[in-house]
């Protein structure tokens, strides 16, 4: 598929997929991920064909068509005047204010994929338009937390976001994106050792999942002083007396993992969520909004760690991460992990 250069393409596996560079005469390397073999030679035949020179319009049968007519300067004299050239101006100027997009191939989960033409249809806006803006959303927030993070451990903790979605079935879909954009996103790739579509998944997880924790800026919020009511109210449950709550929610004795969900540490399924409401008497939409407070109002811990630094999470864990951290028996894990499906 490659023809000569084949022999001059090296592969190694990497924790995103199979890792491809070849070597160009001209001495500059390209390199592409995926997440087989087949679809790391189909991204690096496409890096490929973005090295090769741009042809000009004429050549690519894009020649603006030029007339000419024959008018009368002078009596016994002709003048030629060219034709097109103003209108071929027009035409380039609004080329030029054109937007252009790439498409990006991206799998995800298909309850993933649903959350997102919902709150599309939700926000009565195309899902192409709604899926382009949390992409951006996503990135924006990336570009921001890798200041103070490392940039591989937020694309791991975006990817766990994106994996912890409901349901085991998965859908190939594409994102159109503005080509800044998709440069961005396929440079990240290329310097990260992933694939642009893990990145694009985990972007878009992030961004609908901060969609889902903070009130939507198109509905309306709840009132301060209900949510301080609330998180009053959570208060009264955390400590010891979140081992009853835990109990009454369906998480057995896991008074540590309530805890956490109370402390907005922990993102619990919707059917814990619900549960834990209704024993407070509270509205769903509020206590999301009120966990989420007491998360962002965290102080930071006084003790140090090994390395001299507190350590601070700057999201809520995921519910399979905060299952999994506890250690539990595998029935006990699997019972737990089961809520979220």
């Amino acid at each position: 598929m490659l023809g000569d250069l084949a022999e001059n393409v090296c592969t190694r596996q990497t924790r995103s997929g199979l890792r491809c560079k070849v070597s160009l005469p001209s001495g500059h390397n390209v390199v592409a991920v995926g997440e087989d073999s087949s679809g790391a030679v189909r991204n690096l035949l496409i890096e490929l064909t973005k090295q090769m020179p741009t042809l000009p319009e004429c050549e690519l049968g894009k020649d603006h068509p030029v007339t000419r007519e024959v008018i009368q300067a002078a009596p016994g004299k002709a003048q030629f005047r060219t034709q097109g050239t103003d209108e071929g101006k027009r035409m380039d100027a609004a080329a030029t204010t054109k937007v252009r997009r790439e498409t990006i191939g991206v799998t995800t989960k298909r309850t993933l994929h649903v959350a997102i033409v919902e709150l599309a249809a939700a926000r009565e806006i195309d899902t192409a338009v709604m899926a382009r803006s949390l992409l951006m959303a996503g990135w924006d927030r990336f570009r921001k937390d890798r200041i103070t993070h490392d940039p591989d451990e937020l694309f791991d903790q975006y990817e766990s976001v994106a994996l912890s979605s409901g349901g085991t079935e998965s859908e190939q879909w594409m994102v159109r994106v503005d080509r800044k954009l998709a440069i961005k996103i396929q440079s990240a790739a290329q310097e990260y050792e992933r694939s642009a579509s893990a990145i694009t998944r985990g972007l878009l997880a992030e961004a609908l999942r901060h969609e889902s924790v903070v009130a939507s800026p198109l509905a309306e919020a709840p009132d301060k002083g209900v949510v301080e009511n609330a998180i009053a109210q959570i208060g009264v449950h955390r400590g010891p007396a979140a081992r009853q709550l835990a109990r009454q929610v369906g998480l057995g004795e896991q008074r540590v993992l309530m805890n956490e969900i109370l402390s907005g540490a922990v993102i619990p399924p919707i059917r814990v969520l619900n549960d834990v409401a209704a024993v407070l008497n509270l509205p769903s939409e509020v206590l999301k909004v009120a966990l989420n407070d007491c998360f962002q109002l965290q102080t930071v811990s006084g003790f140090k760690a090994q390395e001299g630094k507190p350590e601070v999470r700057i999201q809520p864990q995921t519910w399979q991460e905060a299952v999994i951290a506890l250690g539990l028996p595998p029935d006990e894990e699997q019972r737990l992990l089961s809520l979220d499906q």
